[in-house]
């Protein structure tokens, strides 16, 4: 990973999650304070 490279070769991927495993990560990350995003 470069880490402080220019950002040029940024690549970007989705997958579709359950919603049940959605729900699950968002409700986990609103526990830590944190985004799921």
């Amino acid at each position: 990973m470069d880490v402080k490279g220019e950002g040029r070769d940024i690549e970007e991927a989705s997958l579709a999650l359950d919603p049940q495993l959605n729900m699950r990560l968002r409700a986990q990350a609103r526990q830590q304070g944190v985004s799921a995003a």
